[in-house]
């Protein structure tokens, strides 16, 4: 039953039992999962993205990244990767949830949740299923959630080819308000939205939803990765200061702890010891650290 949350008692949650069961309830393709039925939905996903460019309603941004998730799956599938996928310190993309999390005490079954925020168009949770899948893993229950309309659109559109395998759901809410009881969710994925976001009050929130021992993977936008696009733009004065309020946003806040309330520092450039301290605050230790300098990954266990 959808209850209500003792934190934001105006806000619907729903139970983990009731994630569990969701199955997805858009009409689907019927593509069945054999060879020739991968080629088929793979076909499938590219006509019906083609479909959704022609309407110009979405997000050019979130277009692009199905279109990558596309061409990288097939290119995997042909057993010869293409190097453009991997060849700069930016490629990064995929897999989404980094391989190996088994060895990192991370165990997911068929009747685990793991929730995305910040899903943008829904094309992580499809890389992260169909790879759980390709290598026999139990793939659990998924939930997307975004607080941009186009966002949650795009992702049950998408959807509505590949996953009818799958329990999966898409929420439009905001990541300091989720739609989620407490306790309820075995894994968040959280790909570069903290600096987006105010970073204290969404791991409070990350914290409330997951279960003792549960894990949230981050992604970051480190320092150099501002000082990067501020150096690729000092011809261009105004996208050059884009770049710089962030780096001032961090400045401020690893040295108050604080990020500024002002509009214009709304983007933060953040470190993994930023992380700590505020992650700690939550309950919330580090586990592991990877991914490209300039856009790091962390992962986080509730222990409290």
């Amino acid at each position: 039953m959808v209850g209500k949350s003792e934190a934001n008692p105006g806000v619907d949650r729903i139970t983990s039992g009731e994630i569990k069961t969701i199955r997805y309830s858009v009409e689907t393709s019927g593509v069945s999962q054999g060879p020739e039925g991968k080629k088929a939905m793979m076909k499938a996903l590219r006509e019906k993205l083609s479909g959704i460019k022609q309407e110009g309603r979405f997000s050019a941004s979130m277009i692009a990244m199905w279109d990558y998730v596309l061409a990288y799956h097939q290119s995997e599938e042909s057993g010869t990767l293409d190097p453009c996928f991997t060849a700069g310190p930016c490629c990064d993309a995929f897999p989404y949830v980094p391989d190996g999390l088994e060895s990192q005490g991370v165990v997911l079954q068929a009747d685990s949740v793991v929730a995305d925020l910040g899903c943008f168009g829904g094309y992580g949770l499809y890389d992260f299923a169909r790879r759980r899948m390709k290598a026999n893993l139990p793939v659990p229950a998924m939930m997307g959630i975004d607080k941009d309309p186009g966002s949650i659109d795009l992702s049950r559109q998408m959807a509505g080819i590949w996953a009818q395998e799958y329990r999966i759901s898409f929420y439009e809410a905001d990541a300091v308000s989720l739609p989620v009881q407490s306790a309820s969710v075995d894994m968040i994925i959280s790909r570069l939205l903290l600096p987006y976001v105010r970073v204290r009050e969404t791991l409070k929130e990350i914290s409330r939803v997951l279960k003792p021992g549960g894990v949230a993977l981050f992604q970051l936008h480190s320092f150099e990765y501002y000082f990067m696009q501020m150096r690729a733009n000092i011809r261009n004065p105004s996208t050059m200061f884009y770049y710089t309020r962030p780096v001032l946003s961090g400045i401020a806040a690893a040295c108050t702890g604080t990020q500024p309330e002002n509009k214009w520092f709304s983007e933060t450039a953040m470190t993994a010891g930023m992380m700590e301290r505020w992650a700690a605050n939550e309950g919330l230790s580090r586990i592991w650290a990877g991914g490209f300098s300039l856009k790091p990954m962390v992962i986080y266990r509730k222990i409290r």
